[in-house]
C-alpha cells in the first residue's frame, strides 16, 4: 500500500525541510548584506561554490551518516515505510485474530450443540434406561414368584376313612370305639415346616340335616413333612351301638372338617381346609361341595 507511494513521501519531506531554512538575517556593522531582488541576481556557481558539503554526503543505507541532511530524509522515508509495513502486518494479524475468533465461537458453538443433543440423549437413555430397569424388576419379581410356586411346599387330603377301632372300646359300657384316618402329603418340591392340624368329628342325621352331635375335636402339631413324604392323623373316639349301626347301615352320615396349616421354606404361610362325609364304613369319606380350600 504505503510502500509504492514513498517516492511522494520523499518529495513532500524534502520540500519541508528547505521550507525551514533559516531566513537571512539583516547585515551588521562592517557585514555585507544578502542581495535582495534589487540587486543582481546571484551567480550559479558562486551559489553552488558556497553551498554546505554536508548535503552533499554519500548516504548508505547500511551506515548511516547523522551530519548528511540527504541521509536525514532517507532514514525519515525508511521509518515510514517500516510504519506502514507494520501497520500493514498489523493489520493482517488483526484479521486474523478476528477469523480465529470466529472459528473459535463456531467451534464452541458446535460443542454447545453436541452437549445439548447429547444431554436429550443421555436423559433418553436414562428414561429407556429407567423403563428396562423397571421392566426387568417385574420380570424378577415373576421369575421369584414361579420359583416360590415351583420350589414351595404343597400339603394335599390323600384318603379319609372311618373305621371301628376295638381298642379304643368303652370298658364297662355299651360304647364302640371308632378311628377317623386322615392322610397328608406333601406334594411340593421343598419340606412343609410347623405343620398343625385341627379335627373336627360330627354326626348328623342326612345331607340336608343339621349337624346332631360333635364328638370332640384333635389338634396336631408336626414338625415337619418331607416332599413326596406322608403323614397320617388318627383321631379316636366312641359312639354308642346303636349310632354305631346306623352308620354302618348309612342312616347317619359321619361328617369330618380338617384345617391344616403349614410353613413352606420362604417363610409364608398356607392353609389347606377340607370337609369329608361318610355314606357307610365301608368307603373313604367323599369330599364335600365348596368345602375344600388351599392357599
Amino acid at each position: 500500500m504505503l510502500r509504492g507511494n514513498w517516492r511522494y513521501i520523499v518529495a513532500v519531506a524534502g520540500l519541508s525541510l528547505l521550507g525551514a531554512s533559516n531566513p537571512p538575517q539583516p547585515a551588521g556593522k562592517g557585514e555585507k548584506p544578502y542581495p535582495t531582488a534589487k540587486h543582481a541576481p546571484l551567480d550559479p556557481a558562486a551559489t553552488a561554490k558556497d553551498r554546505p558539503a554536508d548535503y552533499e554526503q554519500p548516504c548508505d543505507r547500511q551506515k548511516r551518516n547523522r551530519n548528511s541532511d540527504l541521509c536525514a530524509q532517507w532514514t525519515a522515508a525508511d521509518a515510514a515505510r517500516d510504519a506502514a509495513d507494520w501497520t500493514y502486518l498489523a493489520l493482517w494479524l488483526t484479521g486474523a485474530s478476528l477469523v480465529g475468533l470466529f472459528v473459535t465461537l463456531a467451534f464452541n458453538y458446535a460443542a454447545w450443540k453436541q452437549a445439548r443433543e447429547s444431554k436429550v440423549d443421555t436423559n433418553c437413555a436414562l428414561l429407556a434406561a429407567e423403563k428396562n430397569a423397571g421392566a426387568a424388576m417385574k420380570l424378577a419379581e415373576v421369575a421369584e414368584t414361579n420359583s416360590k410356586k415351583e420350589l414351595r411346599a404343597y400339603l394335599d387330603f390323600n384318603g379319609i376313612h372311618l373305621e371301628k377301632w376295638p381298642d379304643f372300646d368303652g370298658i364297662g359300657v355299651d360304647e364302640i370305639g371308632m378311628r377317623l384316618g386322615v392322610k397328608i402329603t406333601n406334594y411340593g418340591r421343598t419340606p412343609a415346616e410347623n405343620v398343625e392340624s385341627v379335627i373336627q368329628q360330627k354326626i348328623r342325621v342326612n345331607s340336608t340335616a343339621s349337624l346332631t352331635n360333635m364328638f370332640g375335636e384333635d389338634r396336631n402339631v408336626i414338625s415337619s413333612i418331607a416332599p413326596s413324604d406322608d403323614f397320617n392323623l388318627r383321631f379316636c373316639f366312641r359312639v354308642s351301638k346303636d349310632i354305631y349301626d346306623a352308620l354302618d347301615k348309612g342312616q347317619l352320615w359321619c361328617r369330618a372338617c380338617a384345617i391344616v396349616t403349614y410353613t413352606d421354606v420362604f417363610g409364608e404361610t398356607h392353609v389347606l381346609r377340607g370337609g369329608f362325609e361318610s355314606r357307610n364304613l365301608k368307603d373313604e369319606l367323599s369330599a364335600v361341595e365348596g368345602t375344600r380350600a388351599s392357599t
